[in-house]
């Protein structure tokens, strides 16, 4: 997969088609659709093979009432003549059927093409795919994914909007009421304490979209060099995994331990320039920040935002940014940076809303 900006690697600017033309009377088939008949299972042939496309229904860029009018018919001339990216195509496979039940995801045909053994943690294995670990991510797979053998770690690494939401608002309560505490030890009194720790509670709010785009820029979509599996396998862990296994909805979420343990490396400097209620009440603004993104990540990957809505503009722009140019929309909350350092992601017209 393309994680870098480099000159020399070809950048993706084909926008996925996937949100192709719906027909004049698109409107008057979904009217007719029951209630039963949404209900039933989806599938497609390419290619020959029947393909159990219900659950891509929820994730399909294009919108989920877009597949439904396919239901039952071939497909094959309808990818090619769309211009499907790469990267949506090489999902095709996940969805293949056999004797009405999914293929296994660890037959020998998977092994062949994913080059690792699905049946086992993938963190282990990562790493020795050196070379092929680029070309490897570029084949998004709708599975779920597991990293470590011991439950415990893999407890970890996965997530729900609700821990988030119980672990973080008391967590940045308790680091604002902190930074106030801090000031008034300091001797500050309780108005100027109440003006600094809000003065830095703003910036590192207003802060946060900058770190949010130069994190997902500069790191997570930094290329490892493939005589280091360490670095392989440490980029695969903090971002990788997410374009390998985009609808993997447990790891939309950055899990607390280790974004704690960021927040307090990224403590150290801040304490380093500015006094200590300042540098407290900033962390907890840019964590606020990084809390609203979360959540933003997870709803543009599981939600349906109204057509002409910001969040509208951002899922589709997200969806370009997995599925068709990897090097551009680094800005997940906002586009503001994109725009600023030219990675912005361009949305074509379309004559219909998308639904999912």
């Amino acid at each position: 997969m393309v994680f870098n900006n480099d000159e020399n690697m070809s950048r993706r600017t084909a926008q996925t088609r996937v949100e192709h033309a719906m027909d004049t009377d698109e409107k008057d088939r979904e009217s007719d659709s029951s209630g039963d008949q949404a209900k039933a299972r989806l599938i497609v042939k390419y290619n020959g093979e029947d393909h159990d496309i219900t659950r891509f229904g929820k994730f399909h860029p294009g919108g989920a009432r877009t597949l439904q009018r396919f239901a039952g018919r071939d497909v094959s001339e309808t990818l090619e003549r769309t211009h499907h990216s790469p990267a949506a195509l090489k999902l095709v496979p996940e969805y293949r059927v056999k004797d009405e039940q999914q293929v296994s995801p660890t037959n020998a045909d998977d092994w062949d093409r994913d080059l690792i053994d699905w049946s086992q943690p993938l963190l282990y294995q990562v790493g020795s795919l050196a070379d092929n670990y680029q070309a490897w991510l570029l084949a998004p797979v709708d599975r779920n994914l597991r990293l470590f053998r011991s439950d415990l770690m893999e407890s970890l690494t996965v997530v729900s909007p609700r821990t988030a939401i119980f672990v973080w608002p008391p967590l940045l309560v308790a680091m604002t009421a902190v930074a106030y505490y801090q000031a008034l030890w300091l001797q500050y009194s309780s108005l100027s304490a109440s003006y600094s720790v809000a003065l830095g509670w703003c910036a590192g709010l207003l802060l946060w979209p900058l770190v949010e785009y130069s994190i997902h820029r500069w790191l997570f979509h930094a290329c490892p060099p493939p005589t280091s599996p360490l670095l392989i396998t440490l980029h695969f862990g903090i971002h990788g995994l997410h374009h390998k296994s985009p609808f993997d909805t447990r790891r939309l979420l950055f899990p607390p331990a280790p974004a704690l343990t960021l927040a307090a490396f990224a403590y150290l400097p801040l304490r380093a320039v500015l006094a200590a209620p300042l540098a407290t009440a900033v962390l907890a603004g840019a964590l606020t920040g990084f809390l609203g993104y979360d959540l933003t990540h997870y709803y543009l990957h599981t939600g349906s935002p109204s057509p002409g809505t910001r969040l509208y503009r951002l899922k589709r722009r997200h969806n370009q940014h997995h599925f068709a140019q990897f090097d551009r929309g680094y800005g997940i909350s906002s586009s503001f940076w994109d725009h600023v350092f030219k990675t912005g992601i361009t949305l074509k017209d379309i004559k219909f809303e998308l639904r999912w």
